[in-house]
């Protein structure tokens, strides 16, 4: 029980290092450096190559679970974090489609942090809820998406 907490304190320490270094890259205006630290990052969370803005929805969910599966709020919000980075530096890029996904996967994931444990969560949780709602309400959301969404705004609202 110990291992894995210490495992799951690490890995939300990292990712707010990498999330950190990347607001400091792109304040810079060292866009790639900032676009690599998040894949570096995501990297280090999966063991695997693909951006998790490609990952279906449950995966990225899993993802921000501890060892054993229950899910981590505070983990959650640093991927989070780091998925609007990435949609932002995306779309600077003309990468529409690709930052509508980092998008949609980050609104879920703040939302299901909030559904989840309202002890973890920032005081300006809801401003970030609302700016990445504003920045997928132009995007075509595939089926997985809508239904991932309407099953965490039925629990965010529930609770």
């Amino acid at each position: 029980m110990i291992h894995r907490r210490d495992v799951l304190m690490r890995q939300i320490m990292d990712l707010a290092q990498f999330l950190a270094e990347v607001l400091d890259l792109q304040q810079s205006e060292q866009y790639d450096e900032a676009a690599a630290h998040i894949e570096q990052a995501f990297r280090q969370l999966t063991g695997e190559q693909d951006p998790l803005r490609h990952y279906p929805i449950e995966k990225v969910i899993d993802q921000c679970s501890a060892t054993g599966g229950r899910f981590s709020a505070e983990l959650a919000l640093n991927v989070a974090d780091l998925l609007k980075q990435e949609g932002d530096l995306l779309q600077r890029d003309q990468r529409r489609e690709e930052a509508c996904r980092a998008y949609v996967r980050a609104l879920i994931l703040y939302k299901k942090a909030i559904a989840t444990d309202t002890s973890a969560l920032p005081l300006d949780i809801w401003e970030k809820v609302s700016d990445v709602e504003e920045l997928t309400e132009p995007c075509d959301l595939t089926e997985d998406e809508q239904a991932a969404l309407k099953a965490v705004d039925s629990n965010t609202n529930g609770s």
